[in-house]
């Protein structure tokens, strides 16, 4: 007997359980198209509606069962309020990424400048440090060298320095060759 009331109740249950499934796939046919319009914005994209239309289904499949049919309250109110409070959660959560995106990019463009400008920074001084050196190594040479080798450090050729001082290019080379030891010897003796 135990066992027949048992089943008559498991039995009544599927028929329940098999109503209200018949009951929610009909309601979820009738208000699809309503809320595929809902979520026709410009502002969404194509992949995001169907993310949306899933939340709104699955948050109104979720709810459902709290939903009483017996109130004044139409169906279609409820499920305005799903829609309504999913495409606000959409704006809030992209407007956050947009905020998030923004400040990433100016901390890596902060630290791209900040890195570039202490790079400058250091290659201005190295640069400055060398030039001191090299202004102190050609205090060592000969005047005709030191002329020279000026000429060489503003970007003159050998042959136009010739030229311009009226001398031969043999002089030249020699001078530049002279210069470059006396400066050798002493950076080499700087260095140490």
């Amino acid at each position: 007997m135990r066992d027949h009331m048992t089943t008559k109740k498991q039995s009544v249950a599927h028929a329940t359980n098999e109503h209200n499934q018949t009951l929610v796939n009909h309601i979820i046919a009738q208000v699809t198209p309503k809320i595929k319009a809902s979520l026709n914005c410009s502002s969404i994209t194509k992949d995001s509606k169907d993310d949306l239309f899933q939340d709104i289904i699955l948050k109104l499949l979720l709810n459902i069962a709290h939903f009483d049919f017996k109130q004044d309250t139409p169906i279609e109110h409820y499920i305005n309020k799903i829609v309504k409070t999913t495409k606000a959660d959409y704006f809030r959560r992209r407007a956050l990424q947009n905020v998030q995106r923004q400040a990433l990019v100016q901390e890596f463009r902060v630290n791209y400048e900040s890195r570039t400008q202490q790079q400058n920074i250091e290659v201005i001084i190295l640069r400055n440090e060398l030039k001191t050196i090299l202004n102190q190594s050609f205090e060592r040479l000969t005047i005709l060298e030191r002329t020279i080798m000026t000429d060489m450090v503003n970007g003159y050729k050998p042959h136009s320095i010739a030229q311009r001082f009226n001398i031969e290019h043999k002089v030249v080379y020699n001078g530049i060759q002279r210069a470059k030891r006396k400066i050798k010897r002493y950076l080499l003796l700087w260095w140490q």
